[in-house]
């Protein structure tokens, strides 16, 4: 009669040929993964990090603007700026009917309801125009995401 010790032994020197296997696949897959997360961080840092040629434009582009002297409105000009604000929200001015929304006053207004809100809003006057905060205004529109 056979022992069978020498086929138990076959069979644990194949199962710890069959795990030494998988472990090698597993450490393969593993460099593989981490080589993989390496690139991504490398290039969400790129993505990150302003270029040379970004650095550039922003500093050519805060130039530009601290040169740039703001002039004030004269009286002339925001009243002919009222008129033409008025003659276009005049609806003889419009060559639709102002009760239909267009697709983008669909897009920009949470409903009918806002949309009619705005569209029976008179135009800005001097007074609105001379109270708006317009650094507050920017800040606000600065932190819009």
């Amino acid at each position: 009669m056979k022992s069978k010790t020498p086929d138990k032994f076959l069979n644990v020197r194949k199962l710890v040929r069959k795990l030494g296997e998988l472990a090698a696949v597993l450490d393969d897959v593993s460099k593989k993964m981490h080589t993989a997360a390496e690139k991504q961080r490398a290039t969400l840092t790129r993505i990150e990090e302003p270029t040379r040629e970004d650095r550039r434009l922003l500093n050519s582009l805060h130039k530009k603007l601290e040169s740039i002297e703001l002039i004030p409105l004269e009286d002339v000009e925001i009243q002919h700026a009222q008129e033409i604000s008025k003659k276009l929200l005049e609806p003889s001015a419009r060559s639709r009917s102002s009760s239909k929304m267009t697709y983008h006053e669909y897009v920009e207004f949470t409903g009918i309801e806002e949309f009619n809100r705005f569209r029976s809003m008179p135009a800005l006057d001097r007074d609105e125009l001379e109270s708006v905060d317009w650094d507050e205004f920017y800040d606000r529109m600065a932190t819009i995401d």
